[in-house]
């Protein structure tokens, strides 16, 4: 016993001392195993985040396509059923953002219309006003004849304190020589190109309003017609004068409006349009096919 047990021991104690290490084979496989595992999951890994990120990337501009295909379409189809019988086409967006914008005016009267600098502004919309004010009031002729003698009177009461001065102190002014020596008269390459201009477009005008009075294309005489007639009946309310002054005092009041509530207004067309196009929905499925057939070739010419 004592014997086998001494035999024991020393291989126990060897055994612990110098431990046993795997056998290379299984080792190296093992850890080729390891490595492609762990390439193949890194691999995996980073193609699942470029393909997340590049969706997430994808995903606003898809969103938005779809949110423009998901209005356009339907915006598209009821204008398509709608306009054909609707008279609130002219009342859309764009043409609402066009004229209250005043973006079709120079860039110099669009800072005038829009009060960029208000003392210049002040000036040109007052005297604006009092002159077509005093048109309403007076004959043209009085009118043009009391500005006259107006502006006479004082540049004569000027020249009368400039003599007076240069007889009491001796100081000559050369106020009115400077404006004396400036020339009023217009240069020759304008005058020839607004001639033209104004050639050009005359005999257009001509044309046009020969070929409406005539009917050569009846649907454009026939909204000429429609035109004229809401013209007479407004003529026939209004003065000229009158409508030229309403027409001044929303050119210098609407667009700044319009600027300083954009958002508030917009809102409002956009339910009035909705509600427009609704009751000319409904108008629209009462009438008969014939007719809804002749307004859409009325619309097409």
């Amino acid at each position: 016993m004592s014997e086998h047990h001494e035999e024991q021991v020393p291989s126990y104690i060897s055994s612990h001392d110098e431990p046993s290490a795997p056998p290379a084979e299984e080792t190296n496989g093992f850890d080729h195993i390891e490595k492609n595992e762990i390439e193949s999951a890194v691999n995996s890994v980073t193609k699942q985040v470029e393909e997340a990120v590049a969706e997430e990337v994808k995903k606003p501009e898809a969103s938005a396509e779809t949110k423009s295909a998901s209005v356009t379409p339907k915006a598209t189809e009821s204008g398509k059923k709608v306009c054909a019988a609707c008279p609130y086409n002219f009342l859309g967006g764009a043409c609402i953002n066009k004229m209250l914008t005043v973006s079709f005016l120079p860039p110099n009267v669009q800072d005038l219309v829009l009060w960029k600098c208000p003392k210049y502004t002040g000036a040109v919309f007052g005297t604006s006003l009092v002159l077509l004010l005093s048109l309403a009031s007076c004959s043209l002729l009085t009118v043009v004849s009391t500005l006259l003698l107006l502006t006479m009177t004082i540049f004569g009461a000027y020249r009368f304190y400039l003599s007076v001065v240069f007889r009491i102190k001796g100081t000559y002014d050369e106020t009115f020589d400077k404006a004396s020596a400036f020339d009023l008269s217009l240069p020759k390459d304008k005058i020839q190109e607004f001639a033209r201009i104004l050639d050009s477009d005359l005999n257009q005008s001509l044309n046009n309003l020969k070929s409406l009075v005539l009917w050569d294309n009846v649907s454009r005489s026939f909204v000429a017609f429609i035109a004229l007639y809401f013209m007479y009946c407004i003529g026939s309310t209004f003065n000229f004068m009158t409508l030229v002054i309403i027409g001044l005092v929303k050119l210098f009041t609407l667009p700044k409006v319009y600027q300083m509530y954009k958002v508030q207004i917009d809102q409002g067309f956009d339910k009035a349009m909705t509600c427009a196009h609704d009751i000319a929905r409904q108008i629209e499925a009462k009438i008969p096919p014939q007719a809804m057939q002749f307004l859409h070739k009325f619309k097409r010419d």
